[in-house]
């Protein structure tokens, strides 16, 4: 048995502490609450749009969106069903207009801050998880994630969940298989992006074979196995595929597409902590902000 870098304990600190460094992660939700959704910004619509047909029971696809490959970008023919399907019951009850629908996003984000800050705390002092996962939160407001519903924040939420299902001391139950199963295919629903928990859980049963047996293979080869039967059958359909093959025909373009929005990602997640009028300021900053990611990445993954 692998013991725990720290005591089961340090999870509940960690989440007292994360109760005081949520205070402007509120502040910042309360000054959004009266904000309407950008008018750069659509597919919250396309959201509710799934939902209202999910409620008032049309085809999931009958939301009046036309598709067009050559504005591909603009957005799929179709999004994931995560979202709608947790938005549905609350349009259902509001429309598509009820407050519900933003409490919820606040809700989502902080399951994330408070899943992420138990994980932490088994590696870090509890105050060092708390304080980091409530800078992601506030991060995540910077960027209205409460103004309208987006899928981020609950696929966060279930990320971190199979994170944590995963990576507990204890042997594989079968009650256990079917709580990762059950929330790997939730974060896929929420986002393709939840594809990424297929090798990983493959990696760790694999490097975990001796002590934890066969049954962590189970969840990814079920995730993998119905995304497979999916995308034959049509019904799985992954979005941008035209974007992967001119990716394919021109690397360095999308390579230097790629370089340009993670980077901007940084600086949006170490936020910018001067006016827009002292850019400089905020370049100097974020420098050596980026400084102490990296060494904190060292750190955290050694």
């Amino acid at each position: 048995m692998v013991e725990p870098t720290r005591a089961p304990s340090s999870g509940a600190a960690a989440i007292r502490w994360l109760a005081l460094f949520l205070v402007p992660f509120v502040v910042l939700v309360v000054r959004h609450w009266s904000w309407a959704p950008s008018t750069s910004a659509g597919d919250y619509a396309q959201y509710l749009l799934h939902a209202q047909a999910i409620a008032e029971g049309r085809p999931y696809s009958a939301t009046g969106y036309i598709y067009n490959p050559a504005a591909g970008l603009i957005g799929p023919p179709t999004l994931p069903p995560g979202l709608p399907l947790t938005l549905a019951p609350l349009v259902a009850i509001g429309g598509v207009h009820t407050p519900l629908v933003r409490l919820l996003m606040i809700v989502s984000v902080v399951a994330f801050a408070v899943l992420s800050a138990w994980r932490l705390a088994r590696d870090m002092e509890p105050w060092q998880a708390a304080l980091g996962s409530a800078i992601a939160a506030y991060a995540v407001e910077a960027s209205l994630a409460s103004v309208a519903p987006i899928s981020d924040p609950g696929f966060a939420v279930f990320v971190w969940a199979t994170i944590l299902a995963v990576d507990t001391d204890g042997a594989w139950t079968w009650r256990r298989v079917f709580g990762v199963t059950a929330l790997g295919f939730a974060a896929v629903l929420y986002r393709v992006a939840g594809i990424a928990l297929v090798p990983a859980l493959f990696l760790y049963a694999l490097l975990e074979r001796r002590r934890l047996g066969i049954r962590p293979f189970i969840p990814a080869t079920l995730w993998s196995s119905a995304g497979l039967i999916g995308f034959a059958a049509g019904i799985v359909r992954l979005p941008f595929t035209e974007r992967f093959g001119n990716a394919v025909l021109d690397p360095a373009e999308h390579l230097d597409t790629f370089a340009r929005q993670y980077r901007v990602a940084l600086f949006d997640a170490e936020l910018y902590p001067f006016p827009s009028a002292w850019n400089s300021a905020n370049d100097a900053y974020h420098l050596v902000a980026s400084l102490f990611v990296l060494l904190g990445l060292v750190i955290l993954f050694r």
